[in-house]
C-alpha cells in the first residue's frame, strides 16, 4: 500500500475495444499533470492507440514500463483459444486444457482424457521444461523495462503460492510488485500484512497446480487438485473429472470444422497426436 500516491485512473486492457479505446486514452491523458506518472507493461502494436511505442511518444519518461506476468512454468497445460479480443469462450471462459480440448476433438472418451493427467504424459509433452523455457521468455521481457520484476517473480515462485493461472498473480505477488513500482517512483510504501490486501482475481478462475509440475521444480507448497469456478450458489471447487465432463460438454456445443480448423494451427495439438496418437 503506498502512503504518498494516488491513482488518478487506470486502464483495463480486458475491457478495451476500438470503440471505446481513443475515449479510454483521451481521458488518461487529461487526468496527467505535471508529477504524474504512468505505470505500464508493454504493450504492442496491435493496439495501436495504447501500444507502448505510441505512448512513450506521448509520455516521454512520465511513462514508466514493468513485467506483464504472463508464465507457463506452474499451468503448462493451459492455453487461450483465439487471439486477444476474439478468445474462444469455454467451459471455464477463455481459458482452455490443451489435454482436454485434444483429446476431446480427437475422440478420446472422458475417462481416457483423464489418464492423460499422468507424469509420463506430461514428460513427453514437454510440460516439465516450460518451468525454465517461461523463466527465459520472462527475463527477456523484463530486459525491455523500466523496473525490473522477473528475479523478484522467479525468486518467489518456488516458495509462496504465487499464481491462480498462468496470468493471474496471487496478493503476495502484487504486493512485492507494488513495492518494486514505489521504490521507482520515491513513494513509501507501506508493508500491511498479506491479509489485508484485497486481490479480485481470487474469485476468478483457479487453476491447479498438480503435485508432478510442483515436485520437478522443487515447489515448497502444495496446493489442492481443484478447479475452481466463480460461479454463484455452487460449489466453486471441481475435481479433475468434473472439469473435464464440463469441458466436454461445452465442446459439443462448438462448431466442430471450425475448431478443429482452428486447432491444426496449434504447436500443442500435432504434439498431442504424436505422442497419444
Amino acid at each position: 500500500m503506498c502512503a504518498r500516491g494516488v491513482c488518478v485512473d487506470f486502464i483495463d486492457l480486458n475491457f478495451l475495444s476500438r470503440d471505446n479505446e481513443k475515449i479510454v486514452i483521451q481521458k488518461l491523458y487529461n487526468n496527467i499533470s505535471g508529477n504524474t506518472i504512468v505505470f505500464s507493461f508493454v504493450i504492442n502494436e496491435k493496439l495501436a492507440d495504447i501500444a507502448t511505442t505510441k505512448l512513450k511518444m506521448v509520455l516521454g519518461e512520465k511513462l514508466v514500463t514493468f513485467s506483464n506476468i504472463r508464465f507457463d512454468g506452474l499451468h503448462p497445460d493451459m492455453t487461450y483459444i483465439g487471439p486477444f479480443g476474439a478468445r474462444r469462450q469455454g467451459f471455464f471462459g477463455d481459458y482452455h486444457s490443451k489435454l482436454v480440448i485434444s483429446s476431446f476433438f480427437n475422440g478420446l472418451s472422458e475417462r481416457d482424457c483423464a489418464r492423460l493427467f499422468d507424469p509420463i504424459i506430461y514428460d513427453k509433452l514437454g510440460y516439465f521444461q516450460e518451468f525454465s523455457n517461461s523463466s527465459r521468455i520472462l527475463l527477456e521481457r523484463d530486459g525491455y523495462c523500466d523496473v525490473k520484476f522477473a528475479g523478484t517473480f522467479l525468486s518467489m515462485l518456488a516458495k509462496v503460492p504465487s499464481l491462480y493461472s498462468f496470468n493471474h498473480p496471487t496478493g503476495v505477488i502484487f504486493n512485492a510488485l507494488c513495492s518494486k513500482l514505489c521504490s521507482y517512483a520515491d513513494l513509501k510504501f507501506v508493508n500491511f500484512p498479506i491479509e489485508f490486501c484485497l486481490n479480485e482475481l481470487a474469485n476468478s478462475y483457479v487453476w491447479p497446480i498438480f503435485d508432478c509440475i510442483a515436485e520437478s521444480n522443487n515447489l515448497k507448497y502444495r496446493m489442492p487438485n481443484y478447479f475452481i469456478s466463480p460461479q454463484s450458489f455452487v460449489s466453486r471447487s471441481l475435481t479433475l473429472n468434473e472439469f473435464i465432463s464440463g469441458c466436454y460438454t461445452s465442446y459439443h456445443q462448438c462448431d466442430r470444422n471450425e475448431m478443429l480448423e482452428i486447432l491444426s494451427k496449434k504447436a500443442f495439438f500435432s504434439r498431442y497426436r504424436e505422442v497419444v496418437g
